[in-house]
């Protein structure tokens, strides 16, 4: 009778083996999903899901496998992230409360949410379109803009533009959400399995599991896309490099001096070496909340260059952070291909040249403009506009 009954149970086992052979789908493909980890448990976690399609009775044990996988998943991912960003500048501001907040609370925020959300149908990339379109150009508020340009200089070892990390970033988000997706997916066939299954019973408790853990996938995606956001951001700050006290910098330039000061040139390739590691990697809607508010963050930074412990500067310096401006509205300009964006950078920029094309002006005429006009710059920037000294301004009239 044993002998029998081992026989029967290796009937069952192949005729189980040959029913998942039949049942199991293509992996999704690995171009999708780049990070390591996150390839293999994709390729993992597609067996498993033919495995509780192909045996059905076994549903629940093969979802609570999938469970720890992902769970095991996560821990690799918070790994991965702590040894690429460790001494990242963006990753100490999301570490404060406070400032995480705020970006949580910015109108960009939404997008984020929408872009990472668990989608419910079929969306014909409705969301992407529209998202993107709706919030890529809004700018951070205030309080946030202020927060940020508090940081900068930011060195360049505490940035993620230019080492892999910030591409690894971006894979990992989009590689997470597909994960999440296909969390999805199993708590789907876990609530049918377990259908009629009796309240409180272990079996009962593994749809909720697998719910979580899709959205623990989600949560460490928009950690992803929040630290490249506060990196893009910091980037764009440290255009506030773009004035230089003249006596500081040891008097007037000589001849053949840059056209555009070195460190708004640094700027303007760390903004076009981040967006060649990411815009390939995300999809479009997700672009938006990561490069969105660039142009008012690093027009804003070029206002505040002059509060920055510049007391002297002569009338090329002027020059120069004018055409400055423009080195950075054609870098931001083109991390958006539709026309409105341009547009959006371009009005930013202009301001920011007007504000320089001041400090050619005679005193009294940046006074004047100053009444008829208070409101086109805040105080404390027209302040500063006051209190620089122009060695080599020519009296003209406004």
């Amino acid at each position: 009778g044993g002998e029998a009954s081992n026989e029967a149970r290796q009937v069952n086992a192949k005729e189980v083996l040959a029913s998942i052979a039949a049942a199991m789908r293509p992996p999704p493909p690995l171009a999708e999903v780049p990070v390591p980890v996150l390839r293999s448990a994709a390729v993992a976690l597609h067996e498993l899901e033919a495995l509780s399609t192909a045996v059905p009775g076994y549903a629940v044990e093969v979802l609570s496998m999938a469970c720890g996988t992902l769970r095991v998943l996560l821990a690799e991912c918070h790994e991965t992230l702590d040894l690429e960003c460790g001494n990242a500048r963006a990753r100490a501001l999301l570490d404060d409360s406070g400032f995480t907040l705020k970006i949580q609370s910015e109108p960009a925020a939404a997008l984020l949410r929408r872009a990472t959300g668990r989608q419910v149908g079929p969306t014909n990339g409705v969301g992407d379109a529209e998202g993107g379109s709706a919030l890529v150009d809004a700018a951070p508020p205030p309080e946030l803009l202020q927060r940020v340009l508090s940081e900068a200089p930011v060195p360049v070892d505490e940035l993620l533009c230019d080492s892999e990390a910030a591409a690894l970033l971006a894979c990992m988000s989009s590689g997470l959400l597909a994960l999440a997706s296909r969390a999805d997916e199993l708590e789907w066939a876990a609530t049918k399995a377990l259908r009629g299954a009796a309240k409180g019973s272990p079996e009962a408790a593994v749809p909720a599991a697998v719910a979580q853990v899709a959205a623990d996938c989600r949560r460490l995606a928009r950690r992803c896309l929040m630290l490249l956001r506060v990196e893009m951001l910091l980037i764009c700050a440290n255009a506030s490099c773009a004035m230089r006290d003249a006596e500081a910098a040891g008097g007037r330039r000589q001849e053949g001096a840059l056209e555009v000061e070195e460190g708004v040139l640094a700027c303007v390739r760390q903004i076009a070496t981040a967006h060649r590691a990411v815009s390939e990697r995300i999809p479009a809607g997700t672009r938006g909340y990561v490069f969105g508010g660039c142009a008012a963050m690093a027009a804003k930074a070029m206002l505040a260059s002059l509060a920055r412990g510049v007391n002297v500067v002569d009338a090329e310096s002027a020059r120069r952070a004018g055409r400055g401006c423009t080195a950075l509205q054609q870098a931001v300009g083109a991390l958006h291909a539709e026309g409105r964006h341009a547009e959006s950078a371009r009005l930013f920029f202009a301001r920011s040249r007007g504000y320089f094309e001041l400090l050619l002006l005679d005193p009294s005429d940046v006074l004047a403009k100053a009444g008829r006009e208070p409101r086109a710059y805040e105080p404390q920037e027209w302040a500063a506009l006051l209190a620089v000294y122009v060695v080599d301004r020519l009296p003209v009239s406004h």
